[in-house]
């Protein structure tokens, strides 16, 4: 490979600890988990110094995070013609470490996710994405390692309202990948947590993204989703919010009435005192007077 590789990451000036970020957000999206850092590094000192062999699928994931072909990465052969037959070189097989989730654990989580979001409200979402965004990774590799069970499904519970929390952060700075990458992580996480009232609210939040990309008829119909999900007892400030959601999308595509009615129905659903059973979830009648007024 003549140290290819090398000479690319040098190009782009990155430090290997981008690359293996970049690499790890790259299986992410492929719903796949990578070896922990150490592992994933000395894999990568092999293939830029010592020009070892790279497999389909890391071969993949270098492609997507360089934006290069496999040819300009110089991770393909030479032509059969210049071929010299040689053993198949096979990468070993690595598990990851488990982890051990417990009820403890997950309620530290859940509490420095509160102090996140309480510190969002006060400083604003920029001021504090980055932690955000750290926790999301923490919480998320603690998931995917961790071996079934009620306290797995609990911490994925969380993961998905932090990676929520930190994509609606993305969405408010404008960054609409990022934020569509996170949402991606939080309906996943959802899904594995099993609760209907997380999966809607990160599904309709995800349509908002949507919506600043100017695709108002995809984001209805990500919220028309979002609201059969959520059809079943989840707390009814959610029904609100959600029935809100929708006539926003419904305002953007110029349909005024449908949108009125949305918001009648959302104002229907409102407890008449607020039940505050979501953590992430802040929705009064004043709210709802802005949010209609909007």
């Amino acid at each position: 490979m003549d140290n290819r590789l090398a000479q690319v990451r040098a190009e782009r000036g990155w430090k290997k600890a981008r690359l293996l970020h970049e690499l790890r957000a790259a299986a992410t999206r492929r719903g796949e988990q990578l070896p922990k850092d150490e592992s994933l590094g000395r894999r990568v000192a092999v293939w830029e110094n010592q020009g070892g062999v790279v497999g389909d699928f890391y071969r993949e994931l270098l492609c997507e995070v360089y934006h290069c072909s496999a040819v300009e990465l110089g991770l393909v052969g030479a032509p059969p013609s210049e071929q010299v037959a040689a053993a198949p070189i096979t990468e070993p097989l690595e598990l990851p470490e488990f982890t051990r989730l417990d009820p403890g654990l997950v309620d530290l989580l859940r509490s420095q996710t509160q102090t996140i979001r309480l510190l969002d409200r006060r400083l604003g979402g920029a001021t504090v994405h980055g932690q955000a965004v750290a926790h999301v990774e923490t919480v998320e590799s603690l998931v995917r390692n961790a071996l079934p069970g009620t306290a797995r499904e609990q911490a994925a519970d969380e993961l998905g309202q932090v990676a929520a929390l930190a994509g609606w952060q993305a969405l408010d700075m404008g960054r609409l990948p990022e934020a569509w990458r996170l949402h991606e992580v939080a309906t996943a996480a959802a899904r594995e947590s099993g609760q209907p009232a997380g999966l809607g609210y990160a599904r309709a939040q995800q349509a908002f993204i949507l919506l600043d990309a100017g695709r108002a008829a995809d984001a209805l119909d990500l919220i028309t989703s979002a609201r059969t999900i959520a059809n079943g007892p989840v707390p009814r400030e959610l029904l609100a919010w959600l029935h809100a959601a929708q006539g926003e999308a419904l305002a953007a595509l110029g349909d005024r009435d449908a949108a009125l009615r949305s918001l009648d129905a959302a104002a229907g659903a409102l407890p008449a005192q607020p039940e505050h059973a979501l953590p992430y979830l802040m929705l009064d009648a004043r709210h709802l007077a802005r949010w209609r007024g909007h």
